[in-house]
C-alpha cells in the first residue's frame, strides 16, 4: 500500500497529459488506455499536395505552418512523402515542425512549402 501511495509515473519525454479520465479511487480497467501524453515540440504536420506539383516538392524542402485559430508561425522541414496516390489525385506529406508548445494535436493549419532555387528568378 507504501508504494502505491508514494508510486511516480514518468514519462520518456515530456509533454503534455490528454485524454486523463481516470479519477482517484475509481477502479480502473486494465485493457483501456490511461492516458495519452503529446509531446508538443516535436510536432508533425500532415497536408496534402496534388500528384502534378509533386515534383515540386523534396524531403527537406522548408515550410512554414500558421494556425487557422492564429498565432504566429512555425518553421519545419518536409519529412515524409508517402509514395501512394489516392483516388483524388493526392499524395499526403508529412513535415516535422516545432511548436514550441503553442501547437495542439488536431489542429487546422495552413502549410506553404518554400525551396531554395539558387540564383534563379521564380515568377508564380
Amino acid at each position: 500500500k507504501r508504494e502505491t501511495e508514494h508510486a511516480t509515473l514518468t514519462a520518456p519525454f515530456d509533454g503534455v497529459v490528454a485524454n486523463l479520465f481516470s479519477k482517484p479511487y475509481n477502479p480502473t480497467n486494465t485493457s483501456e488506455v490511461f492516458c495519452t501524453i503529446l509531446d508538443t515540440k516535436g510536432m508533425e504536420a500532415e497536408f496534402t499536395v496534388l500528384e502534378n506539383e509533386l515534383a515540386f516538392i523534396k524531403k527537406g524542402d522548408k515550410v512554414t505552418v500558421i494556425p487557422y485559430a492564429g498565432g504566429s508561425s512555425f518553421e519545419g522541414s518536409v519529412s515524409e512523402i508517402n509514395p501512394l496516390v489516392d483516388t483524388n489525385g493526392m499524395v499526403k506529406v508529412k513535415a516535422d515542425v516545432n511548436g514550441e508548445g503553442k501547437l495542439f494535436s488536431g489542429m487546422n493549419v495552413r502549410v506553404s512549402v518554400r525551396r531554395n532555387l539558387g540564383e534563379q528568378l521564380v515568377i508564380p
